[in-house]
């Protein structure tokens, strides 16, 4: 009788160490089941949906690459600027769209995108139209597009062509400073012309420990299979600088727009369009991730307090991952 208690006092503890190992041993565990490998794709089969922070619209529809804070500005609460007669400094006119977070611009909790690191996603649908010196682009990494402000970076793709795109943007005064960047690290170069099509167009910024990462994803066919087409460490065009925060120089209110040029019209869906914070030692959503240090802002860090302290967080974040592999190879 004493041997039949045990025993049914062991099989009990051994269930709840199963129902509850995320809580007991720290870590996350998606949706209650092994989360799937991300081979490329930087689908994460939804185990990382982004919750909404001040919107109405929810961003269950937009697929994490990163495992996120939490902290979501949705499609909702940006604003949209379209004119089909744009003025142009050098005379004319053209379509332009432009759709904004932050800087003053959007409403609520976007009126200032204060993410050091973040994931944006804006899908598009395109109408006819485009041109070799037009763009469909992802901006961000500081503050508005306007005065003295340096600097920020875009990612995308020219309008007419399909080709891949990135460049970084210094202040507007005296001039315009517009520094195109080698496209480089992604597995795509080319989708092809823009016009009559929905796209998915994905920037990722993460900084820390005085390093940066820039990623461009698109979903060429808004089907949520996301592949990557610019991948850069401290990336810079021309003479301007590697943006380590936001507000190098004037406004630290940070923004994050889409742009297209000379497609019209362009209809953006809000209900799949959100900018998320991403932790800066971010790792990707998918479970099984490899070595989170190969992923991680900085790598590596040299040396200095500031990044021995990234060092840090990254080597935690490997241990940690390291311990739900072990777990769930002997739990399942």
């Amino acid at each position: 009788m004493s041997s039949l208690i045990t025993t049914l006092v062991i099989l009990g503890v051994v269930g709840y160490v199963l129902m509850h190992r995320c809580d007991l041993l720290n870590i996350g565990c998606g949706n209650g089941s092994s989360p799937s490998t991300s081979s490329g794709g930087g689908n994460d089969g939804g185990s990382n949906v982004p919750s909404p922070v001040g919107g109405g619209a929810t961003a269950a529809a937009g697929k994490m690459i990163y495992r996120g804070t939490g902290k979501v500005l949705t499609g909702d609460l940006a604003v949209l600027d379209a004119n089909k007669a744009q003025s142009l400094d050098s005379g004319g006119s053209r379509p332009s769209t432009r759709f904004i977070w932050g800087s003053g611009k959007g409403k609520g909790a976007a009126k200032c995108v204060d993410f050091n690191s973040y994931e944006a996603t804006v899908y598009a649908k395109l109408g006819p139209g485009g041109s070799a010196n037009t763009r469909a682009i992802v901006t961000g990494g500081g503050g508005g597009q306007r005065g003295k402000n340096c600097c920020v970076y875009s990612v995308g793709f020219v309008t007419s062509s399909g080709e891949a795109f990135a460049e970084e943007e210094g202040a507007h005064e005296p001039h315009p400073t517009i520094e195109k960047m080698p496209v480089v690290g992604g597995s795509i170069k080319n989708i092809g012309p823009l016009k009559n099509r929905t796209i998915g167009f994905k920037e990722v910024l993460i900084r820390g420990g005085g390093q940066v990462l820039l990623e461009g994803w698109v979903d060429p066919d808004a089907s949520g299979n996301w592949k990557l087409f610019y991948r850069a460490r401290n990336p810079k065009g021309g003479n301007l600088p590697v943006i380590t925060k936001t507000g190098l120089v004037g406004e630290t209110c940070g923004e994050v727009r889409f742009r297209c040029d000379d497609i019209w019209p362009v209809t953006i869906d809000t209900s799949r369009s959100f900018v998320a914070e991403l932790p800066d030692n971010a790792v990707p959503a998918g479970g099984n991730v490899g070595n989170p240090v190969d992923v991680a802002t900085g790598g590596a860090a040299p040396k200095g307090d500031v990044q021995k302290k990234a060092a840090a967080n990254i080597k935690k974040t490997a241990a940690k991952y390291a311990r739900w592999n072990t777990f769930n190879r002997i739990a399942i």
